[in-house]
């Protein structure tokens, strides 16, 4: 298996684009199928405006010869959505929550382009047969575009679709490409000849997927509680037929190579229909999320609930073999006879004729770093191991390895100097953060802790865990009272800030009030929903907690009698309130999302001061001074000012190190590193991607890390 070096991968594949792209070029005449003509559109960015509301260089100043440009990960920020290899089967292309297209290299995993303009994230990738373009998904921003990969250009843009934008797919003549549009099941398409469009059809439900028959004439559309649907399709693009297939909701489905036969997984079986008879021919044991089949058409390969990747001879219906690795989508490219296996943070290729995978390329970042003021910044969480790096000047300091499980989470304590760790090995770790040495093992709970925070005075350590219990611990380590009372898992706590409560809420629906001296229960406020977070305050001399939850408010709660003292709605899917902080003064709450948003909220007005782009679903929130701090999922850590709502900067973590970028792309590494950033530069003939070396020298600018200030003074 081959695992790539971020640093000098990167740097390979921008000298060896010329090289790439030539060979890619040959797709068409490999594969018979003539490029797709597509009237480009003028580009309409303005100089100085950003590449995409997406971008990290929110203000990038102007530069002679460019259009716009940004800082990129050489990784997506964010989990994977789409794969589609190119026909030769030389490129891949990738889609992520990022809203980026990513162009890799598929001899050595190499980066080649970074494609950015879409304004949500791309939910579908898809290559063109004949090799010379890439269509994408926008989602939320209801668009699809079009884009030239070997010049990184941006060819059309198909906007005003009704939202979400889902699945892309061409035609296999690369005459036609259609997309689902927006919950009510809109079937779009586009026909590259007379470059005219049209609703297909409306089914009415939200649509998972659309496949194209091997012969160009039909499509089957998978949607939400209905079963397949088969759509067969005039030369015009209308309708002249429609049948289901099969009788339940399905998760996924493949046309076999020769047409007659269509493989369909669900929640118990793959099955094989018959579509001359209509019957189901064959039934595969298992729940299968994903299937594709062989190019010959005797075997399929299926992903399952648990990610495990099978392959199976068709005639028999058994499995004949198991890849290595874990998937929730795969494919079988017809090029190379080789099977893609793709999951949120990585994909893979298995050689079914050799039986190994050929290369792993480690291609996003979902966790961001945990920032808190005047503290190392810590990576590594959903792994077993944690980094501290320097937050002024991005260092590395050291590594803290020793848990066995995926760490869940970490609370620094009042001092600064020791650092939990709370682990899904059913541990917690104290650090000597200084040193980077384990001081203590806290062992106790039976099932993985999700969270743990240290008492506002250093003298206790709370654990929470899906054991249904609480656990206190001395600061050095000692156990000191486990909380009984919830009845289902517990997912986060908060400590009063004298240190004499202790609230947690979980699974149960309920937040319940502990005295941690007595280790008894003052009280029971159920809340009807999952609790995700709390945190309290004092308002005035009324202790009070804010409770996130499943649904899109925030309950404000009297700790002292559980009365409910205001609730605070925002709209958004998903409705998640998933992460809260109290700002030091005032009545001033903000409040992290789900659906990529989070909020500045004046509780005793009930009034909404600011509302903010997180571009991602937020981990946690923090704040200093005037500035407010979200973590969020596509691995970015982003700092606002309070008072204008203006975006400061970010931090990243790109692997190897962590990277400080402000606003306007300056940015900040380790002294001793080089930047494994990349910058996208938009100029009229398309996006170039370059190393931070080559745009200074090309075009001339000066990074200055001293300029990246994300909170103030620093």
């Amino acid at each position: 298996m081959k695992k790539i070096s971020r640093a000098s991968a990167l740097v390979v594949a921008v000298l060896c684009l010329t090289v790439d792209w030539a060979s890619a070029a040959e797709e068409s005449s490999a594969n018979w199928v003539s490029p797709v003509p597509v009237r480009a559109e003028p580009l309409s960015i303005s100089p100085g405006a950003p590449l995409s509301t997406r971008a990290l260089v929110t203000h990038p100043p102007a530069i002679r010869g460019l259009l716009s440009w940004t800082i990129e990960s050489p990784r997506h920020r964010g989990a994977l959505h789409g794969l589609a290899p190119s026909p030769n089967g030389r490129l891949v292309a990738t889609g992520s929550l990022d809203g980026t297209v990513r162009v890799w290299q598929l001899s050595d995993g190499q980066l080649l382009r970074v494609l950015v303009g879409h304004d949500s994230y791309s939910g579908s990738v898809a290559w063109s047969p004949c090799g010379t373009v890439i269509a994408s998904s926008g989602t939320w921003d209801g668009a699809v575009r079009l884009w030239d990969p070997r010049a990184g250009r941006p060819l059309r843009v198909f906007k005003g679709l009704k939202t979400p934008v889902g699945t892309t797919a061409w035609s296999p003549d690369a005459r036609r490409l259609v997309a689902s549009s927006s919950h009510s099941g809109l079937v779009w398409i586009w026909d590259a000849e007379t470059d005219a469009t049209r609703t297909v059809t409306e089914i009415g439900r939200y649509i998972t997927a659309l496949h194209w028959s091997p012969d160009g004439r039909s499509l089957i559309v998978l949607a939400e509680q209905t079963a397949p649907t088969v759509l067969s399709l005039g030369s015009d693009g209308t309708v002249e037929d429609v049948r289901s297939v099969g009788d339940t909701q399905t998760l996924c489905a493949a046309w076999s190579p020769d047409n007659a036969r269509v493989a369909i997984g669900d929640q118990t079986q793959c099955t094989i229909w018959d579509l001359a008879s209509g019957d189901a021919v064959k039934k595969l044991a298992g729940d299968c999320r994903s299937v594709a089949w062989s190019p010959d058409g005797k075997r399929l390969v299926t992903a399952n609930s648990n990610y495990a990747v099978r392959i199976w001879d068709v005639e028999s219906a058994k499995v004949t073999a198991s890849a290595p690795v874990q998937a929730s989508c795969v494919g079988w490219d017809a090029a190379t006879g080789r099977i893609f296996c793709l999951r949120a943070t990585e994909f893979s290729v298995f050689d079914p004729a050799e039986e190994k995978v050929v290369l792993t390329v480690p291609a996003a970042v979902t966790q961001p770093p945990y920032w808190r003021a005047g503290r190392p910044i810590v990576t590594g969480l959903m792994t077993n191991k944690l980094t501290l790096w320097d937050p002024n000047t991005a260092k590395r300091l050291r590594e803290l390895t020793g848990h066995g499980g995926a760490i869940s989470n970490v609370s620094w304590s009042r001092d600064g100097k020791v650092l939990a760790s709370a682990s899904y090995d059913k541990t917690l770790c104290l650090w000597d953060a200084d040193k980077g040495l384990a001081l203590h093992t806290l062992e106790g709970h039976t099932a993985a802790v999700t969270d743990v925070a240290w008492s506002p005075n250093g003298k206790l350590l709370a654990s929470a865990s899906s054991d249904k219990t609480v656990r206190l611990w001395s600061a050095a380590g000692e156990p000191v009272q486990t909380l009984d009372g919830h009845t289902a898992a517990v997912r986060t706590l908060a400590w009063s800030p004298s240190s004499t409560q202790l609230l947690s809420g979980g699974a149960d629906e309920n937040v319940i009030v502990w005295d941690p001296k007595s280790g008894k229960s003052q009280r029971m406020i159920p809340v009807s929903r999952r609790v995700l977070a709390l945190d309290c305050t004092s308002l005035g001399s009324l202790l009070t907690v804010a409770c996130g939850t499943t649904e899109d408010q925030v309950q404000v709660i009297k700790v002292a009698n559980g009365e409910q003292l205001g609730l605070l709605r925002h709209g958004g899917s998903p409705p998640s309130v998933t992460a809260l902080t109290w700002l030091p003064t005032g009545a001033y709450l903000f409040a992290g999302r789900g659906c990529h948003t989070a909020q500045l909220w004046d509780v005793r007005a009930d009034k909404v001061l600011r509302d903010f782009q997180t571009m991602a679903p937020v981990v946690y929130v923090a704040t200093t001074g005037n500035v407010l701090v979200a973590g969020n999922n596509d691995g970015v850590v982003r700092f606002w000012d309070a008072d204008t709502g203006e975006l400061r900067g970010t931090i990243l973590d790109v692997g190897g190190q962590i990277a400080l970028v402000s606003f306007d792309g300056q940015h900040r590494v380790g002294s001793d590193q080089t930047p494994e950033l990349v910058y996208v530069a938009q100029t009229p003939e398309g996006q170039s991607l370059l190393t931070p070396d080559q745009f200074a020298a090309k075009y001339r600018v000066r990074n200055i890390p001293a300029r990246v200030k994300l909170v103030p003074g620093r």
